[in-house]
């Protein structure tokens, strides 16, 4: 069994109106979203998205329920609907954040503070799209009394060419710091 992540697919929502995306048009972006989740996700996997699934409930209703895996939802901004709609849709588990046993990271919507960290090492997040690169650091940590060496991993599909991101490989990434 492996473990994935991804953010803010915002199924069925079309982004080209904003003239500020780099995404397709909704309805080509689902089906590449749906088709890269299935070439990789296997049914016994366990998939996380880390928030914003979808705004519309008929959205919701159509895609949860072909993509493969035991899909769990952080919460995001948009995902508005009560507890049991998710899970009539096929999601396994529902909340607003997610640490594992022995994996120092916490897994979260939005971006925490870094004063939020305590030993954990690192923060994937989605939230801000393509706001920040993959990785970042708090600017000038020591000006702003932040933990030096934060380390933040955002996962909204664009960033990760709308295609899951293992924890093997999350785990890689944070232990760069």
């Amino acid at each position: 069994m492996t473990i994935w992540f991804y953010s803010d697919p915002h199924f069925g929502q079309d982004f080209t109106k904003f003239g500020n995306s780099t995404r397709p048009p909704a309805e080509e972006l689902d089906e590449l979203m749906i088709e890269r989740h299935n070439a990789i996700v296997k049914p016994q996997d366990h998939v996380y998205c880390l928030g914003d699934f979808a705004m519309r409930k008929e959205v919701v209703e159509r895609i949860a329920p072909r993509l493969h895996g035991h899909k769990r939802l952080i919460l995001g901004n948009h995902d508005i609907f009560d507890a049991q709609f998710y899970l009539k849709c096929g999601f396994k588990r529902l909340c607003a954040v997610r640490k594992f046993d022995n994996i120092p990271i916490w897994f979260t919507h939005f971006p925490i503070h870094p004063g939020s960290f305590g030993l954990q090492i690192a923060n994937v997040h989605g939230h801000v799209h393509e706001g920040k690169p993959l990785f970042w650091e708090s600017a000038d940590p020591e000006a702003r009394g932040f933990v030096r060496r934060s380390r933040y991993i955002n996962v909204c599909v664009e960033r990760i060419n709308y295609t899951p991101v293992s924890l093997e490989t999350i785990t890689q990434w944070a232990s760069r710091t």
